[in-house]
């Protein structure tokens, strides 16, 4: 139940039309950084990680991380995705759902968690972003009581194939 939900609302935006040119798309991880502390009681969100492209769309990038949290209420909290360290617009995720397809209790105090994000990218080889463009990918959770945590990213550097 809690793979289906965690399909359900995580991003999703998706560009059929360029299908045929996503396995073009590579990404290389080459730095990442936690951010500045949060406040006292505020989730601290540590070791993100790039950890590849899903096997059947190369624009779903695939990330970990490890948190904790010393009130326990991260599970009633959102996670933002941030693009060089802003907002991107789209829905935040809720913490419930990347809890639960992680194993994660809802009340845990500390554990590694994995989400995906899915890139909105224009594949159109006249105006794509250049091999070799980076950017940064970040997170910052807001737990139950609103408390916001530190923003840890990892650059990505684009690679075609």
């Amino acid at each position: 139940m809690g793979q289906q939900i965690t399909r359900q609302r995580q991003l999703r935006h998706r560009r059929t039309a360029a299908r045929a040119a996503l396995a073009a798309v590579g990404w290389l991880a080459l730095v990442a950084a936690c951010g500045p502390p949060p406040a006292a009681g505020a989730p601290w969100l540590t070791d993100l990680q790039y950890q590849g492209q899903a096997p059947k769309n190369p624009l779903v990038l695939l990330f970990g991380f490890k948190f904790e949290d010393s009130e326990g209420d991260i599970g009633g909290g959102l996670l933002r995705p941030l693009v060089n360290g802003r907002e991107t617009g789209d829905e935040p995720l809720a913490m419930m759902d990347v809890m639960l397809a992680s194993g994660v209790d809802l009340q845990a105090t500390s554990g590694a968690l994995r989400f995906e994000l899915e890139v909105d990218m224009d594949l159109d080889p006249a105006t794509r972003p250049k091999a070799g463009s980076t950017f940064d990918i970040g997170i910052e959770v807001v737990d139950a009581a609103g408390q916001v945590s530190n923003h840890p990213s990892v650059t990505l550097k684009i690679d075609y194939r």
